[in-house]
């Protein structure tokens, strides 16, 4: 099997992204996130059917309580919602949001692992059959647990 890769476009952003992920709402329209560790911030930009980041400019411009280090997506394909939920390993956490057909996004929550003596823990989110789950596995110990996930709405 072999594997090609051709630049097809390029441009320039405003700012460095060493974060970033791409995802797409449940109308079908596809976002890039891009995302700072010198103010939390996060850009958000259209990405058109062709796969092209539409222009330099943001639509959405938010705000993470922390530096997410690394982004994730998570599709409920049964419900079809979306979800990008994102680590900081400095200090331990996890924010969790809920991707809105705007391609903004709305925060579920936020877990922070307040044992000072926890170990490093590798974690990732998934969903089957409409319900999602949380794994997660301790470095030190090797063990491993999986949670069930519900929100509630608390309006």
């Amino acid at each position: 099997m072999g594997f090609s890769q051709n630049i097809f476009i390029d441009g320039v952003f405003d700012q460095f992204y060493p974060s970033n992920v791409v995802y797409t709402t449940s109308t079908k329209k596809t976002y890039f996130l891009g995302h700072t560790n010198q103010d939390f911030t996060y850009y958000i930009y259209n990405v058109n059917d062709k796969g092209s980041i539409e222009g330099s400019t943001p639509i959405i411009k938010g705000k993470f309580s922390s530096y997410l280090s690394n982004l994730q997506t998570l599709v409920d394909v049964v419900t079809n919602k979306q979800y990008i939920f994102g680590f900081n390993l400095v200090d331990k956490s996890i924010q969790f949001f809920k991707v809105l057909d705007t391609g903004n996004l709305e925060q579920l929550y936020e877990l922070i692992i307040s044992n000072p003596n926890s170990a490093a823990r590798t974690a990732l989110y998934y969903a089957i059959n409409g319900t999602i789950y949380y794994y997660y596995q301790n470095e030190k110990t090797k063990g491993w647990e999986i949670s069930k996930v519900a929100f509630t709405d608390n309006k």
